[in-house]
């Protein structure tokens, strides 16, 4: 989740100073109030999910090996991330009037 944020942020960077004529101007369009709340959402769950991981607690150390040993794969690798990431380039493309 965390990497593709990073793919979609540097692609939307880099397209906005190929196609804006100021860095302060890049930086304001790239600041959206979405991407934050985005980007907010997956310190939280990636804080959670690290606090349970290395947990001293029996019972949560034995859920979260349970949970990852009888938890389909595909849950595991889900991208739950990607709306937000595919809002952000839909929302660059519209502002620069970009198609496709």
């Amino acid at each position: 989740m965390n990497s593709n944020m990073a793919l979609v942020d540097a692609y939307v960077l880099a397209t906005r100073l190929c196609r804006q004529s100021t860095v302060s101007e890049v930086l304001r369009a790239y600041d959206s109030t979405s991407r934050r709340a985005s980007v907010n959402e997956v310190i939280r769950f990636s804080r959670q999910f690290g606090n349970y991981s290395v947990s001293n607690h029996w019972f949560t150390c034995w859920a979260m090996r349970m949970s990852v040993k009888y938890m389909p794969a595909s849950r595991l690798t889900a991208d739950d991330g990607d709306r937000s990431n595919h809002d952000f380039v839909k929302e660059l493309h519209d502002d620069l009037g970009i198609v496709g």
